[in-house]
């Protein structure tokens, strides 16, 4: 399921630092030619606030794939 940003940080924005929570965690994300994930990728603050969080949690994430859209929740 995919929900938008609700304007507060635009999807690219937020998918970029998220795919960099989820690599720290160990999680392979695909990235684009020009480095950029290759997904969309939002997260609720109530999912995780920092890094820690989601390496936390990161064994309730599902693999990403290139083209994905997901909402951490």
């Amino acid at each position: 399921m995919f929900f938008p940003c609700h304007g507060l940080l635009k999807a690219a924005e937020q998918s970029s630092w998220v795919a960099a929570w989820l690599e720290a965690a160990g999680m392979k994300v695909p990235r684009k030619v020009d480095g950029s994930a290759d997904a969309i990728i939002e997260m609720s603050p109530g999912f995780a606030l920092d890094a820690a969080e989601v390496k936390a949690k990161i064994h309730k994430i599902e693999k990403i794939k290139a083209g994905d859209r997901m909402y951490l929740e």
